[in-house]
């Protein structure tokens, strides 16, 4: 990486850490050579191992935050239902894929199901789990012309409510 980004006259950590470890060598091999009398030789092995296991320890560490990270947005993701129960105009319910809902379409969203898009509350009462969007540990009670977000729990176990 440190040959790429050179060639490219690009300066980064991966330079940085070439030339650490170079200037450690070869200043280490002057001393051990005994060219100079009183040369610190162990200084500049020290420095330079220093240095590569600060490297390699940071490059762990922004391993394990990239892959944690990609793998909660994953789980989120996971989190989305698939089918939303669009509600015709004469009250009649299909299952369509989240996909197929458009602006404007009524959904239906019955106890303990996810919410699955984002919008307003048509008719009904609810209380929903907002604790991946606020964090608030309590559902907060929604109901006519209040916001919905989808991928959230309706709580209530007693009523259902259009979307």
């Amino acid at each position: 990486m440190a040959y790429q980004s050179a060639r490219r006259g690009i300066l980064n950590q991966h330079v940085l850490l070439e030339v650490d470890a170079f200037a450690g060598i070869a200043g280490g091999a002057i001393g051990l050579l005994d060219l100079l009398p009183g040369y610190p030789t162990a200084a500049f092995f020290a420095v330079s191992v220093l240095v590569v296991n600060y490297h390699v320890f940071s490059e762990w560490l922004s391993l394990l935050v990239k892959t944690r990270s990609s793998q909660s947005v994953k789980k989120l993701l996971d989190l989305q239902p698939d089918l939303a129960r669009r509600v015709a105009d004469d009250g009649t319910e299909t299952e369509v894929p989240v996909e197929d809902i458009a602006v404007g379409d009524r959904t239906r969203v019955r106890p303990g199901e996810r919410i699955p898009l984002d919008g307003h509350i048509v008719s009904g009462h609810s209380a929903i789990d907002l604790s991946l969007v606020t964090g608030e540990p309590v559902p907060a009670e929604r109901g006519p012309g209040e916001e919905a977000v989808g991928v959230k729990t309706n709580e209530t176990v007693a009523r259902s409510w259009d979307l």
